[in-house]
Formats: C-alpha cells, sequence, structure tokens
C-alpha cells in the first residue's frame, strides 16, 4: 500500500473501507456545493469510481491525523509533462480552516514535487469560494485566468518553496 507522512499528517492510498466515509464526506451539502459536479454519489457510483482508479493514472488518498481520516486528497497526470491536477477536501469539519488543513495540502504537494517528479500543479475553484482561492493563494497558487466561474491556479515549484518556508513553523 502506498502512503505519504509529513508530521501527523498521512495520505494513504484509498481502500474499500474508507469508501463510505469518502462518500459521505463528498456527499455533504458544504463540500458538494464547491464541487464542479455537485450531484450526490450513490453507493454504486462510488464503487465503480474505486474500481476505476487502478487505471486512472491518478493518485488518490484518505488524508489521515494523528491515524484519524479527515479529508482526499487526488493528483491527476494532465497532458503536459510533469504537470498534475490536484484537489483536496477536508472531510472532517473540526478541521477546515485550521492548520490541520494546511499540512493536509502541504503534504498533497510535497508528494506532487518530491515523489511524482512535479514541475507545476493546476488547480481549479470556484470563483465564489473566496476561502478556497485564498488558501491555494497562502500555498503560493497563482491566479491565471477565470473562465465560466472557475478560476485556473497554477503552482511551481519555486513558488512552492517561497510560500512553504513561511508556513514552516506549523509542520510537525
Amino acid at each position: 500500500m502506498s502512503s505519504y507522512r509529513l508530521g501527523s499528517i498521512t495520505l494513504a492510498e484509498i481502500q474499500p473501507e474508507d469508501l463510505e466515509q469518502l462518500r459521505e464526506w463528498r456527499n455533504s451539502p458544504d463540500i458538494r456545493a464547491m464541487m464542479c459536479d455537485q450531484s450526490k454519489i450513490s453507493v454504486e457510483q462510488q464503487r465503480s469510481w474505486y474500481e476505476s482508479l487502478a487505471s486512472s493514472g491518478a493518485t488518490h488518498f484518505v488524508a489521515r491525523y494523528k491515524s484519524v481520516p479527515i479529508g482526499y486528497v487526488n493528483l491527476k497526470s494532465i497532458s503536459e509533462p510533469a504537470v498534475y491536477e490536484a484537489g483536496l477536501y477536508t472531510g472532517d469539519a473540526r478541521y477546515r480552516g485550521t492548520v490541520v488543513s494546511f499540512l493536509m495540502a502541504l503534504a498533497q504537494i510535497d508528494f506532487a514535487f518530491e515523489q511524482l517528479s512535479a514541475q507545476k500543479l493546476v488547480a481549479t475553484v470556484k470563483s465564489e469560494n473566496i476561502a478556497a482561492i485564498r488558501f491555494n493563494e497562502t500555498l503560493g497558487y497563482q491566479k491565471q485566468r477565470e473562465a465560466e466561474g472557475m478560476w485556473h491556479m497554477t503552482l511551481s515549484a519555486d513558488a512552492y518553496q517561497v510560500a512553504r518556508a513561511k508556513l514552516a513553523g506549523f509542520i510537525r
């Protein structure tokens, strides 16, 4: 099983026993509202999605804080070499907007640059999701363009290192 650890955060490959928790989080109104596809996910859809992961060319993790599942992280290789689309959400509402969410994102980005040898990450964020835009900017992402109600943001390794240095005191 593949995993990656940064301090008290572990990104662990999704297992069948994680599926219902992920589905519950994904179907919660506050998370669904910020998704491009806002439909509710059925048990069958979740199972089908899980079965397709091996051939998806993407990395999907459950994020755990001190061994407790708190969120979801993914990285998907896109058309350009060494460019990955990054996505995540903090499913456990107790940790949204906290340093734990930043640690989860730092683990995701570290994994992308260190383990996948990414040159750049891209993220697509709903224009109305001001908190996520600010969160990404704190991590070093830069807005590139706004289209159809979405901000397209990019993160280079250099911009990330500058942002990460500012956040270094939070990593334990």
